[in-house]
């Protein structure tokens, strides 16, 4: 979804940040990582097609997230999973700040390698 950025509120353009933001609860409080995006993005999709894409990608960006979490949690027993977290965390942090600065201009932005389960 392309959207012109003079078509894009200042507020959409606010709350579209501060759903690619919000996930970085979990570095403080995991379920709030999950937990925020969602409420944030359920209240306000209604209001906005731009916050309802964004939301759109923040969840899947997440459960995507949850997914590579599991597979690596057991090789953490073979030592193996440790620097692989380590650099799941380095990636999941870079994306969402160039995320929030993307929609800060009010430009759609799409994660890479993501599944896109929720459409």
């Amino acid at each position: 979804m392309e959207n012109s950025t003079s078509e894009i509120s200042k507020e959409d353009k606010n709350w579209a940040v501060l759903i690619h933001l919000s996930p970085l609860l979990g570095y403080i409080s995991g379920g709030l990582g999950f937990l925020v995006p969602f409420l944030l993005w359920i209240f306000k999709r209604n209001e906005s097609s731009y916050i309802d894409a964004q939301g759109k990608e923040v969840m899947n960006f997440l459960i995507t997230l949850i997914i590579i979490s599991a597979v690596i949690l057991p090789l953490c027993i073979l030592l193996i999973g440790f620097p692989l977290y380590v650099v799941l965390v380095i990636s999941a942090l870079i994306l969402t700040i160039m995320a929030a600065i993307q929609t800060s201009e009010g430009k759609s932005y799409r994660y890479p390698y993501i599944l896109r389960l929720i459409k």
